[in-house]
């Protein structure tokens, strides 16, 4: 398959859903009667439309998501990746004013220059991050909450890092 990856957690969260939900392939509803949808088999997923489309569906169902088990992933994630990021977003996306979007750096690497979306922090949950924008610097570590300023703005990880980005986001 190509596309989108489904962390282990995820998957097995969704494992645990679809046996409560009822038999694979049939839709079902849950015992709090809210709707929910029997996904494919992740392996029968193979094109990306389809794996963003199921990754569209996990991130509005998986709703008991383990910080420190996702920030442990991706910070892995990372230091494989050629860029030396990864990042999924928690909460929110199209249709929504917030967003929450965990991000994973590896040490040296940046988020460059970007346009600020509106209201927004980072919380460093792991290692030491410099922001920069507006002609200033700040620096946090684990347990850091930043303010990003109303400017465009950069992310340096001074060390492997794993941040929480949440965005308020102008309508």
């Amino acid at each position: 398959m190509t596309g989108a990856v489904l962390f282990p957690s995820q998957q097995a969260a969704l494992e645990r859903r679809a046996l409560l939900a009822g038999a694979a392939g049939s839709p079902s509803r849950r015992r709090d009667r809210s709707p929910w949808t029997v996904l494919p088999p992740w392996d029968t997923v193979d094109s990306a439309t389809e794996a963003s489309v199921v990754c569209a569906v996990v991130r509005t169902l998986v709703d008991n998501v383990s910080l420190t088990a996702l920030a442990r992933e991706l910070s892995q994630a990372s230091l494989q990746a050629s860029s030396g990021r990864a990042a999924r977003t928690l909460y929110g996306g199209h249709g929504h004013l917030l967003r929450q979007t965990m991000i994973a750096l590896a040490n040296g690497r940046s988020l460059d220059e970007h346009e600020n979306p509106g209201e927004a922090t980072v919380q460093v949950l792991r290692g030491r991050v410099r922001l920069e924008g507006g002609g200033e610097s700040w620096e946090g570590a684990a347990g850091h909450l930043l303010p990003i300023p109303p400017a465009r703005h950069s992310l340096h990880a001074l060390e492997d890092s794993v941040v929480l980005l949440t965005a308020a986001l102008t309508p």
